[in-house]
């Protein structure tokens, strides 16, 4: 958001101080996001097991944070993982090798789909909630480990996307909506073989 005016520019950040500019994001975690697992019920205060929805309020380096997610759908890959491969030397003077023989195994990988509407603005609050849960976004470098990025299509994306915005518009007070569709490879998010689900 830009304000062209100095007066317009005060008026959305005083919006972002009280709150009033809601937030939501679409993501890819990995995992099966279960609200009756022990390690979310410790995380969060309220559950909702019938409209899949639960808040974390975890706090975030001191300070308080709140997400509310839904769940969206669950979602199977079978993928194949290459182990045990062996190095085979390509120049016999120079320290150059290529990979070769590489053991072949299939694996299951369980991906949620998730809405995120953060009610705090913390610095990586939903990546950090996420990681929380047991659950990191999908391509997720900094705090997902190995499993958030093994497996995707593209490492650089990270599969978290700002869905909506709205806020009061700074003059009128009239609310607004700005909106941006759910990327492509958010339907596509793994170099799977076989989609079960």
């Amino acid at each position: 958001i830009f304000g062209k005016a100095k007066t317009s520019l005060d008026t959305i950040s005083q919006s972002f101080k009280e709150r009033t500019i809601e937030k939501t994001y679409r993501a890819v975690i990995v995992g099966h996001l279960d609200l009756l697992n022990e390690t979310v019920k410790g995380k969060c205060t309220q559950i909702n097991t019938d409209n899949r929805t639960c808040i974390i309020s975890d706090s975030i380096d001191g300070k308080s944070a709140e997400t509310h997610c839904t769940i969206l759908s669950y979602h199977i890959y079978e993928v194949t993982v290459s182990r045990k491969c062996k190095l085979s030397r390509t120049n016999e003077h120079a320290d150059v090798y290529s990979i070769s023989e590489c053991e072949r195994e299939k694996e299951t990988l369980l991906l949620t789909k998730v809405e995120l509407r953060p009610k705090s603005g913390r610095t990586h609050q939903l990546r950090k909630h996420m990681k929380i849960l047991g659950c990191p976004i999908l391509g997720d470098r900094r705090y997902g480990g190995r499993e958030a990025k093994s497996h995707v299509r593209n490492e650089l994306k990270l599969h978290l996307h700002a869905l909506k915005l709205s806020f009061p518009h700074p003059r009128t007070g009239k609310r607004m909506d700005i909106s941006s569709k759910e990327p492509e490879y958010f339907d596509y998010p793994v170099t799977s073989l076989h989609k079960i689900t």
